[in-house]
């Protein structure tokens, strides 16, 4: 049995903006800053370079009575999806590039912000989109949460890549 080598940890940030209205997400909703662009981690120290997604962080800039669940959905391919506070309506096409998926359901209030240790159930493998080293992700609600006029969400997955 071979073993490989563990060349790095890698913990790319990727930062929204919601837009300035305080709608109330429903479970499904697209949570996305503006536009319908995934969200795009570089993850990898080399094009096409594979490695392993085991957990992640989340930070809020905000602190609301109820406290968002949100589950940050893998791919290895960019579409367009859905606006902020649309349904998340992948086509089955779509959801062949799936990876896995983070999940931050256990937001703990920091004074004026809030931060979620994300958990895998299985840790997964990702691969890049072909030639790069991006990784695309959407993150999309799993309970019924009023945001925040302008709130901000940083993401940051854990991954070992090899």
């Amino acid at each position: 049995m071979a073993i490989t080598t563990i060349d790095s940890v890698i913990a790319p940030v990727v930062a929204i903006t919601l837009p300035a209205s305080v709608v109330t997400y429903a479970v499904n909703d697209v949570m996305n800053g503006a536009g319908t662009s995934m969200l795009a981690f570089t993850i990898a120290a080399d094009n096409n370079a594979r490695g392993i997604i085991f957990g992640g962080r989340c930070v809020s800039s905000a602190n609301n009575s109820t406290l968002p669940s949100i589950d940050l959905m893998f791919f290895s391919s960019t579409f367009t999806i859905a606006a902020d506070d649309a349904a998340f309506a992948p086509t089955f096409a779509q959801m062949q590039t799936y990876l896995g998926k983070i999940r931050f359901s256990n937001f703990v209030a920091r004074g004026v912000r809030t931060e979620c240790d994300g958990s895998v159930e299985n840790p997964f493998i990702f691969t890049p989109a072909s030639n790069t080293q991006i990784i695309y992700a959407v993150p999309v609600m799993q309970n019924a949460y009023v945001r925040v006029a302008s709130e901000q969400f940083e993401f940051m997955p854990n991954a070992v890549q090899y």
